[in-house]
């Protein structure tokens, strides 16, 4: 009914002269469109929900939270990757803020 840019603005215009109270129009119109309105707001918040799912998907923060062992389990091999790969003086912050003495790291 109301599909191309025109007729949205046309559709935007006279809802806001009801709201307003300049239009009167009949029953049978205004049934139509606040189906139409509704339907029209139904399909954004489904787009809406489609972006915020698609963030959601992608964010490292809410897989830590949804997933704790899992990032327990990549922080973990994190750690060991660079215990193993890195020179004593890369390693000290990390066993000073663990409070693992010096004698026992490599």
């Amino acid at each position: 009914m109301y599909g191309d840019e025109n007729e949205k603005i046309e559709f935007d215009s006279l809802i806001s002269d009801i709201l307003d109270g300049k239009k009167q129009v009949p029953a049978d119109m205004r049934n139509d469109l606040m189906f139409t309105m509704t339907a029209r707001l139904y399909r954004e918040q489904r787009k809406i929900n489609d972006r915020i799912k698609r963030v959601e998907d992608h964010s490292i923060l809410l897989l830590m939270i949804g997933h704790p062992w899992m990032t327990l389990v990549i922080s973990l091999l994190c750690m060991s990757m660079l215990v193993i790969w890195s020179t004593p003086e890369l390693r000290e912050p990390f066993s000073i803020a663990f409070g693992i003495s010096k004698d026992v790291i490599p």
